[in-house]
Parts: structure tokens; sequence; C-alpha cells
């Protein structure tokens, strides 16, 4: 459970910063704040963890990425593009990695639950269509909509996407590995640490 909570909190704590930010300053300001506080979240999942998942890295390189171009071109433009492009790329590697028959869930958070291989194989593609729409409905919010409008709307495809997360437990549940998880499918069961 520990892991569980540090996961959430190092995976929504800088977008939370990021809309504290925007309420009392501006965009701008708003992305440094999440650049730092992914940085440091990425920081102290490395200390607490001594890993990384991969999720939190691909995370951090886009918000450098976007969040750098669209500071230096003064473009809130860049930084709202970044969830089109993360959202779809996702959903892409998802729906893929099932259709190869290895759900990438599965390597990513291992760790985390132990749950049936048809487990991971329906949570990825739930989190895969997530993605899809996800992506899709941004980019309509960036061509039709002000920076401000998507605020609001990224406000809200945050609680959605915590929302939607929550609700995968009936499945964690449904789908757990007795002897290797609580009854939230949550791993009891340590499996050692693959440092390759």
């Amino acid at each position: 459970m520990r892991t569980l909570i540090h996961s959430v909190l190092i995976e929504f704590g800088p977008v939370t910063l990021f809309f504290a930010t925007y309420v009392v300053s501006d965009f701008f300001t708003a992305i440094w704040a999440n650049i730092i506080a992914t940085a440091c979240a990425v920081g102290y999942a490395l200390y607490d963890q001594r890993r990384i998942a991969w999720f939190p890295i691909v995370t951090l390189v886009s918000v450098l990425v976007f969040g750098g171009s669209s500071l230096f071109f003064k473009s809130e433009t860049l930084y709202i593009l970044q969830d089109t492009i993360g959202s779809l790329v996702f959903a892409g590697v998802f729906l893929v990695s099932v259709w190869r028959g290895r759900p990438i869930l599965e390597a990513w958070f291992r760790y985390t639950f132990a749950i049936s291989e048809r487990g991971w194989r329906v949570l990825t593609i739930r989190w895969g269509v997530f993605f899809l729409l996800l992506g899709i409905s941004n980019e309509a919010v960036r061509l039709t909509l002000s920076p401000e409008a998507w605020v609001v709307f990224k406000a809200g495809t945050t609680l959605a996407t915590i929302l939607f997360g929550l609700y995968q437990f009936r499945l964690s549940m449904r789908e757990r590995i007795e002897k290797e998880s609580n009854r939230l499918g949550l791993r009891t069961v340590p499996i050692p640490i693959d440092t390759r």
C-alpha cells in the first residue's frame, strides 16, 4: 500500500502543483513548477525505491522537452500538445503490447500488483483505450479552445484519470493471485527486482 501511495504522489503531485501555481500566478510559471516537481518526484522515486518505473521517466522526458520548448518559444500550445502526443503514444504502446501478447503494464507494475495474465491483458486494453480517448479529446480542446479553458479541461481529465484508476481495483480484486496479494490485488509476496 505504501508503494501505491508513493506511486500516486509521484504521478499526480507535479500536475497538482501545476494547477496550484497556475491559480496564483500564470501558465508559464506553472510550467516551471511542473518541470521542477516532476524532476523531484523522479529523484525521490529513485532514492526511495532504488529503481524508477518507465512511466515516470517518460513523463519527465516529455515535460522537459515540451515544457522547455514552451518556455523557450513562449507558447502554451507546445505544452498542451504534450498531452495529445503523450496520450496517443501510450495508447499505441499499450494496445500494440497486448496485440503482441506481452501487456506492458505487467512489466511496469508487477512489483505492485499480483494479478493473472488475463487481468494484465484487460487492464492494459482499458488503459490503452482510455489514453486514446484522452489524446483525441485533448487535441480537440487544443484546436478549439483557449489555454485557460484547457487548464480547466486538464483538471477534469486528471480527476477522471484518478477515478478511472481507482475503478481498476475492481479488476485487480477479481483477477488477483491469492497467494501473492491482498484482497485489492496489491502484491504481498515480493519478487526479485530486475536490474537489467
